[in-house]
């Protein structure tokens, strides 16, 4: 043993209280370090959590023709996807005292799930043949609908009572009032080249730009990002100020030695 190792020994034990309250204040920095981060991590899963119950998905391509969603589906990295066709705004006004029109798209059953439907009374519908309408109509669950768009004619009942859409419109200037309706999307009367927008969800969020990019590469399109859930997942290439705030919480651990946890780190838990 030399010199050295035999002066620290000396030293310890001529100091055993300082030694051992050192020791103890290692454990409980350690132990108050690794509650704060697991605190913060747990957070960061619920308020991800909680965007997803309102609009589950995480990317986005528009005006895909049916055709070529294979080349999505059918990815390795993506877990699940909706689809949503645009059928187009109703010829007829639905109200004698201004233009009130009827905006009708057609949501799959995961978009049912996934997106944001405010339904208000009632159900979704469960074919291609039922509708939920805005409750603020002048109609009543059971009854029917006829509208006509693009010169054809649709029958609907009406099965269930919305609040609102995320696609109605007003146009202050015409005065013309446009209420999103939703009736089911049947694949079975998609044609090839019928345009739909579908909504991802990827096996791994952390990967998502590469995973998203080869899609584009593929499909000659440009995906649009829900950026909300992404910046509470600490991936958003924009950022936010709960993915700066949490980055720099983690930072700070480092800065101050306490833990040894990195942004990269982060970014893969």
């Amino acid at each position: 043993m030399n010199k050295l190792s035999m002066l620290s020994i000396k030293d310890i034990n001529s100091n055993k209280k300082m030694t051992i309250t050192i020791i103890l204040s290692i454990i409980v920095v350690t132990i108050l370090i690794n509650s704060i981060t697991t605190l913060a991590l747990s957070y960061k899963e619920y308020i991800v959590n909680l965007s997803r119950s309102k609009n589950n998905w995480e990317a986005k391509f528009e005006n895909v023709e049916y055709e070529n969603i294979k080349y999505i589906e059918e990815d390795k990295n993506i877990k699940e996807t909706s689809i949503i066709q645009d059928i187009g705004v109703s010829n007829e006004s639905y109200s004698d005292v201004y233009t009130l029109l009827l905006h009708i798209k057609a949501y799959d059953y995961n978009a049912m799930n996934n997106l944001n439907i405010n339904l208000k009374a009632g159900r979704l519908p469960q074919n291609s043949n039922e509708i939920i309408i805005n409750a603020n109509m002048n109609y009543k669950i059971g009854d029917s609908i006829n509208t006509t768009i693009n010169n054809i004619t649709y029958n609907f009942q009406i099965v269930g009572l919305i609040e609102n859409t995320e696609f109605d419109n007003f146009d202050i200037k015409t005065i013309t009032k446009e209420n999103g309706a939703i009736t089911l999307c049947d694949r079975n009367n998609l044609k090839n080249q019928d345009l739909i927008n579908i909504y991802i969800i990827t096996n791994n969020i952390n990967k998502i730009y590469d995973n998203i990019n080869n899609l584009e590469n593929k499909l000659k399109l440009t995906a649009t990002y829900n950026n909300e859930i992404l910046s509470y997942a600490c991936v958003a290439k924009d950022g936010s100020e709960f993915q700066s705030m949490l980055i720099v919480s983690i930072r700070n651990i480092n800065r101050n030695n306490c833990y040894s946890i990195s942004c990269t780190n982060l970014y893969n838990i």
